[in-house]
């Protein structure tokens, strides 16, 4: 199962609204199939989206996001940054942008441009959680995220610190910093779990 499921990423072709809704309405419908759906809220992420597939973009108050869980190959460690709006360390993601042809290729983008490194790699074609989150009063007129997250790998490398990103660290997965955002750590764990199960099969 381990080569069935990986796959390298492509991206940079245009999209428009509805073409990168169709893309997110197709990755939720796959994910009903992983042995993980019954532990994420699909159907409720589907009905975000049928309220309005706009959504896709940042404009409205709540809206999706793509991240990316990073690890290296041996799931040893995992890759953090520290999100300056919200001062707590997350797993790297953000907006979905015109450029992004799905949320994959959106989780891909930011991993990026906020590690500063190039080789990832799926670890699942489809989202490994789903996660919708309230936001502070930092974050502006974004009051809600939903997040579609995948699991990324890619070879233990030292990441560059951009402007997308106040810092960028490898924590290992047993021993994450202190200062995760609430409910990160449990999040954190059930992904591990998801991952190291798709590993061992």
């Amino acid at each position: 199962m381990r080569g069935s499921v990986r796959g390298a990423l492509h991206w940079g072709t245009v999209t428009t609204t509805l073409s990168l809704a169709a893309a997110l309405s197709a990755a939720l419908t796959d994910l009903r199939s992983a042995p993980w759906a019954g532990q994420v809220p699909v159907g409720a992420f589907e009905d975000f989206l049928r309220g309005d597939s706009a959504r896709v973009y940042r404009g409205s108050p709540e809206h999706f996001t793509a991240s990316a869980v990073v690890f290296t190959p041996d799931l040893t460690h995992t890759l953090l940054c520290f999100h300056g709006k919200g001062s707590m360390w997350v797993q790297l993601g953000g907006h979905m942008e015109g450029g992004d042809a799905s949320p994959a290729e959106g989780a891909l983008r930011e991993a990026r441009e906020e590690s500063g490194l190039e080789e990832f790699e799926l670890l699942a074609p489809v989202p490994i959680d789903l996660n919708r989150h309230g936001l502070a009063a930092t974050f502006g007129s974004c009051h809600a995220h939903w997040d579609v997250v995948y699991a990324l790998t890619t070879p233990f490398a030292v990441p560059r610190v951009s402007e997308e990103s106040g810092d960028v660290r490898w924590f290992p997965v047993d021993d994450l910093f202190s200062g995760c955002a609430i409910g990160f750590e449990q999040q954190f764990a059930n992904v591990l779990g998801r991952a190291r199960a798709l590993v061992a099969g």
